[in-house]
């Protein structure tokens, strides 16, 4: 079998395939393929890109930066389609976390951002709110991410991290809340910040929360 490369000088170190593997994206250009043909990722990046991701259905591109930003491009990666200006609103002041690992939900709804400190938050894609306070990590860099297709599973790791399970859903929240908690009642305030999706009542019973989400059909991307 005969190589040829696709990329002549390539970016960096990053790369990421959409999952039709229509497309390869490096830190500020894509690559059709299998033609090689060039297009410019967007406007170019302000600051170094740390981070890339496709949604499962490749509509929406996500670029993490070393400044906490989140860039996310639309089905054809030449324009910008919004920017979250800080992925780690929950960072104590003066902390130097740069985002390390990024990933966007199946549904479409959610996605997570982790940290080369050990941040990992949760947010919503639709409000571009965080959702609930950061999840609990060992506190090294967390350099990969993955949602399960249902959004409701959450697995991260890093070098130093071994892969760690995170369930998502309002019920499995609610019952760690509570055992932190003490099996006491949450105020309102309290159980919004870290059960947004959930229904407010008592920790001895269980919150009603939507059903997973359906992963809908894949959008058309033109690729051509």
């Amino acid at each position: 079998m005969r190589l040829r490369p696709l990329v002549a000088k390539p970016a960096g170190s990053l790369l990421a395939v959409r999952p039709d593997g229509s497309l390869l994206a490096d830190e500020n250009r894509a690559v059709h393929l299998p033609s090689g043909r060039p297009m410019e990722l967007g406007p170019d990046p302000d600051d170094g890109i740390a981070a890339l991701a496709f949604t499962v259905d490749g509509s929406r591109l996500a670029a993490g930066d070393r400044t906490r930003r989140v860039t996310l491009w639309g089905c054809d990666l030449s324009d910008r389609v919004d920017i979250l200006r800080d992925a780690f609103p929950g960072a104590p002041a003066g902390s130097p976390e740069e985002i390390g690992s990024v990933a966007l939900s199946p549904e479409d709804r959610t996605f997570v951002v982790g940290g080369d400190e050990g941040m990992l938050q949760r947010w919503d894609l639709g409000t571009r709110r965080p959702l609930g306070g950061p999840l609990s990590t060992p506190g090294e860099a967390i350099t990969f991410l993955a949602l399960a297709l249902d959004g409701q599973t959450l697995y991260a790791s890093g070098t130093h991290v071994p892969v760690r399970r995170y369930g998502l859903d309002a019920a499995h929240a609610l019952r760690r809340v509570c055992v932190r908690a003490g099996g006491e009642g949450l105020t309102q305030t309290t159980w919004r910040t870290y059960l947004p999706d959930a229904t407010y009542g008592r920790c001895a019973k269980s919150a009603s929360h939507p059903p997973a989400p359906v992963v809908q059909a894949p959008e058309h991307c033109e690729t051509s």
